[in-house]
């Protein structure tokens, strides 16, 4: 079950797109959920509201792991037509 502060990933993409959630009231009573990708990735993205579908619980990564990814993100941004 997700709750304030899980550390999730997004099903679309798993590997990249990995971080916490936090659970807002919208004035009605209806929670929703605002994605906060993990900062240690190197691509910044502002935080977003997502669909409680569309993300699973997930363990946090590594440093290394976190540093692995970014490393294969520049070395695909810089090959040609990329």
């Amino acid at each position: 079950m997700i709750t304030d502060g899980s550390y999730v990933r997004m099903i679309i993409a798993p590997e990249t797109r990995r971080g916490t959630i936090h659970i807002e009231n919208d004035g009605r009573g209806v929670p929703r959920f605002v994605f906060q990708l993990d900062p240690r990735f190197a691509e910044k993205l502002a935080d977003f509201i997502i669909d409680e579908g569309d993300i699973e619980e997930c363990e946090r990564p590594s440093d290394e792991e976190i540093t692995l990814i970014n490393r294969i993100l520049a070395m695909e941004d810089d090959q040609p037509g990329a």
